[in-house]
């Protein structure tokens, strides 16, 4: 006989409420809204731009599907989103869960902040697209993290996890905010300040973190390589 598989009841009720979410706000997805910024963005990918008001090359590359597929990269974005919930509530409840009530406050607040942006119509932007990336850079910590706890290797996960810091400012400037603020975040927290200092008191970590946020950046502005 196999083994048996353990579920953690926490992981099968966000599951739940992710798929509830993706339910509830599928008609306002599926609705037809006259959002100026999205002929803005087709008009970037028409014209050739290689970047453009911030937004990243590969943002404007995607942005040039609109009219063929416009229901289909909203409802792309919702799928996203989505993703990012459960994953960002994944890192947190595998990683620092303090117990029932703190978890609730956290789903509240993930969930309430999830949903006042896209009711009136802008549905394609680069926020579902950045924010999926932030939430693999959790998982990417959340792994970090537990090899860390657990003594083993951990400098593999930290490479990923700054490609993927890399990646997600990509996506437009003002990322960089979300970044500084996990950074600050992990400053404060006990273990992962550790974390920091033994990765980080070595030049050659210091480079291939560099590195990291360097190639996921490129990946997402691609044509800083071509044109730069």
């Amino acid at each position: 006989m196999g083994r048996s598989r353990k579920y953690d009841p926490k992981i099968i009720f966000l599951a739940c409420l992710c798929c509830l979410y993706f339910l509830a706000l599928l008609k306002f997805y599926l609705c037809s809204y006259y959002v100026p910024d999205t002929g803005l963005y087709f008009s970037f990918a028409c014209q050739g731009k290689k970047a453009q008001d911030g937004f990243s090359s590969l943002f404007i590359f995607l942005s040039g599907f609109i009219s063929r597929m416009p229901r289909i990269l909203n409802i792309c974005c919702l799928i996203l989103l989505t993703m990012s919930i459960f994953n960002i509530g994944y890192f947190y409840i595998k990683t620092f869960s303090a117990g029932i009530k703190s978890d609730l406050v956290v789903l509240g607040v993930l969930f309430g902040s999830s949903v006042w942006y896209y009711f009136y119509g802008k549905l394609f932007y680069d926020f579902p697209f950045a924010v999926f990336s932030y939430s693999l850079l959790l998982l990417a910590l959340g792994r970090t993290v537990h090899r860390y706890r657990n003594g083993t290797a951990y400098e593999r996960q930290w490479f990923f996890l700054c490609l993927l810091m890399g990646f997600t400012i990509s996506w437009k400037p003002y990322y960089i905010f979300s970044a500084a603020g996990l950074g600050l975040l992990m400053l404060a927290d006990q273990e992962c300040r550790a974390l920091l200092w033994k990765l980080l008191k070595r030049t050659v970590n210091i480079a291939v973190s560099l590195s990291g946020a360097a190639i996921g950046y490129a990946a997402g502005n691609f044509n800083l390589i071509f044109f730069p």
